[in-house]
């Protein structure tokens, strides 16, 4: 698999242990990729967000991945669940809008409801876990994925 990329460079992390930030060079082509697991506290989670603006912004090929701990949409959780505001969520919305980010599951699966976590305590089922990532490189990766398809 190391085969298929020319480069990977360490950028960053935090302290915590709840982001990691590297770029990996193929075909000439730089792509940064963030993981990331947001706290759970909303406040906490909005200065989180917030600190991702200068990892993001004039990037063109940037990957967000990782455990959000927020749902985007009400199709993110069980129907049966209240979808509470969340200013997060608004500063993720924000985050995504002005790096032209998208979330790569929902736009595969539109009308899907399924979810990456349960939390078996509280009985919740919720959809946490996001790959966002530009349209470009969604084109991109679209095309990757078509051989792997008809070869099923």
């Amino acid at each position: 698999c190391w085969d298929l990329v020319d480069a990977v460079k360490f950028l960053g992390k935090d302290n915590e242990g709840r982001l990691i930030i590297i770029e990996v060079v193929q075909d000439h082509e730089t792509y940064r990729i963030i993981n990331l697991y947001c706290p759970n506290g909303e406040g906490e989670r909005i200065k989180f967000l917030k600190q991702l603006w200068k990892w993001c912004s004039g990037v063109k090929n940037c990957f967000l991945v990782g455990d959000f701990n927020i749902c985007l949409t009400k199709m993110d959780r069980a129907q049966q669940e209240r979808h509470k505001k969340d200013a997060s969520r608004t500063e993720l919305i924000n985050l995504m809008e002005q790096n032209s980010l998208v979330d790569i599951w929902r736009i595969l699966h539109p009308n899907k409801c399924q979810f990456s976590r349960r939390q078996v305590v509280l009985g919740e089922l919720k959809q946490v876990f996001l790959a966002l990532l530009h349209p470009r490189v969604w084109a991109g990766t679209v095309e990757a994925k078509r051989p792997l398809e008809t070869s099923n």
